[in-house]
């Protein structure tokens, strides 16, 4: 990254450690939840990222809990079950009203949407997540 950005705003951290400064009018995740250990963890991501945004939060490609069992089984036969590479990797499913739960908490608007990651055979799994506050 430092190499295509050179002295671009660059932090490594924990999802839930990124400090709050600088605000950005919108803040995203893209294939980064489906690797978090569990549902606290992703919602401490989630304030994490509302503190850092002025407008929005869009969490994409959030593997779909209604969805799990017909994914495990596509994901399997696809990769091996225990293929190398692949074993003991889990992966987090949240429900859509994860997102919608923590917007109605602090009094903001979310939609949630199918992906639109048509060209990944992981895509009609998944489903992205959008919380906007309300501006000025």
């Amino acid at each position: 990254a430092r190499e295509v950005l050179g002295d671009g705003d660059l932090t490594v951290a924990e999802a839930r450690a990124v400090p709050a400064e600088p605000v950005y009018d919108i803040v995203l995740s893209n294939g980064v939840f489906l690797y978090f250990q569990d549902e606290a963890y992703a919602r401490d991501v989630v304030l994490a990222m509302l503190a850092k945004a002025r407008r929005a939060v869009a969490v994409l490609d959030v593997n779909d809990a209604d969805l799990r069992e017909e994914f495990e089984v596509v994901r399997n036969a696809r990769q091996g079950a225990g293929s190398s590479g692949y074993t003991g990797l889990s992966q987090l499913y949240l429900d859509r009203g994860f997102f919608h739960r923590i917007a109605d908490e602090l009094g903001l608007a979310c939609r949630t949407e199918d992906s639109v990651m048509t060209n990944s055979a992981n895509g009609k799994y998944r489903f992205n997540a959008l919380l906007f506050k309300e501006v000025d």
